[in-house]
């Protein structure tokens, strides 16, 4: 019984190339009575998209991440490979000399922009007053009176935090 009723369930599925042939000359009829609509429409959306892209002014974002690591190679072996294991697990066993933060790898450190520009937007307190610490410097250095000689030198401030 079962048997009969999934045989019957296979024929009903199945579809022979005749009928595949005569279904797809019905949608290829359908789709030709409504050209006029699919070109119109095709045309509206070609020119929003060209207007929107013609308007829209580029936006690009950029991400960094980076790790420091010493190039020196010891003679250690499997010693050396186990603890630089360690150290990556933040484990500091004493041995190693530099590290991210020693040396060369620091002065690269400080070269980088975004670094130099979050230490120089930090806030400061100066006489219950919280500015950054690139103003306190133009302020102390007296650099905001040559600024104020140019126009165009005038308007700038660097604000704490100032998302540059």
């Amino acid at each position: 019984m079962e048997n009969s009723i999934s045989n019957n369930q296979l024929q009903e599925d199945e579809i022979s190339l005749k009928e595949l042939i005569l279904k797809m000359k019905e949608w290829w009829l359908f789709f030709k009575s409504k050209w006029v609509i699919i070109a119109l429409t095709t045309l509206l959306g070609a020119t929003l998209g060209l207007t929107y892209a013609f308007f829209q002014k580029p936006t690009y974002t950029a991400t960094l991440s980076f790790a420091l690591e010493d190039d020196k190679s010891g003679g250690g072996g499997g010693l050396t490979s186990a603890l630089g294991l360690a150290s990556s697990l933040g484990i500091d066993l004493g041995t190693s000399a530099g590290g991210a933060f020693s040396g060369v790898n620091l002065i690269e450190l400080m070269k980088s922009r975004t670094l130099v520009e979050r230490a120089l937007l930090n806030p400061i307190n100066i006489k219950d007053k919280q500015i950054s610490l690139a103003e306190y410097f133009i302020d102390f250095t007296s650099i905001r009176d040559d600024m104020s000689k140019k126009e165009s030198l005038t308007n700038i401030h660097y604000l704490v935090n100032d998302n540059r």
